[in-house]
């Protein structure tokens, strides 16, 4: 079992510093010998825990949906209440991009959209499980009447969402300098406030 653990601990290592190297450098500059040199590891070490980049940056989607279900799940350890889950949910997220520029520019990237049918295909399933449960809980917002009944909880989740987005770009695209975070937190509560009346 130890030797699993380690195995998990040193992926997550290389995760963590691929997606480092790619908010200092972009994903195109992402190189494996780089990334071993940010993990004190031969180049050839990675190989043991990746097959080569595309490998790696596939399993950084994965990183990135776990920790958005992982936020999802707090929520509701967090607070009944589906527009504090909202809140809590836009707080985790907006801390988790501050705190990697990387992200933002992996799932935005030009490769995202056009490169790997396969990297396309995860990072639009992340994108839309997103949505789909930020309107789930629009919909409990609605259910319990902490909304009006006339509320749209598609466009509600895509509100919140794109929020998010536009936060997450002018991060990235910004080096980590400019920091939307607690305007888009103001202008989702200004909006909620809306709904509720």
């Amino acid at each position: 079992m130890a030797v699993r653990l380690d195995t998990e601990i040193r992926r997550e290592q290389i995760i963590s510093a691929a997606l480092g190297l790619i908010g200092e450098k972009g994903l195109r500059n992402l190189r494996m010998p780089d990334i071993a040199q940010k993990v004190d590891l031969v180049p050839s070490a990675l190989y043991r825990h990746f097959s080569g980049k595309q490998e790696l940056v596939l399993a950084i989607v994965d990183s990135i949906r776990a920790s958005l279900e992982k936020h999802l799940a707090r929520s509701g350890e967090e607070t009944p209440d589906p527009l504090e889950r909202l809140e809590f949910i836009m707080d985790e997220h907006l801390k988790m991009i501050g705190g990697s520029p990387g992200m933002p520019l992996l799932v935005l990237s030009e490769d995202a959209a056009f490169g790997d049918p396969k990297m396309r295909r995860r990072v639009l399933e992340i994108h839309e499980f997103f949505r789909k449960a930020v309107a789930d809980i629009m919909k409990e917002a609605i259910k319990t009447g902490r909304v009006g009944p006339d509320t749209d909880p598609g466009e509600a989740a895509l509100v919140f969402v794109s929020l998010i987005q536009h936060t997450a770009v002018m991060t990235a695209i910004s080096g980590g300098d400019v920091h939307l975070g607690p305007l888009a937190g103001k202008a989702w509560r200004k909006y909620v406030k809306d709904l509720v009346g």
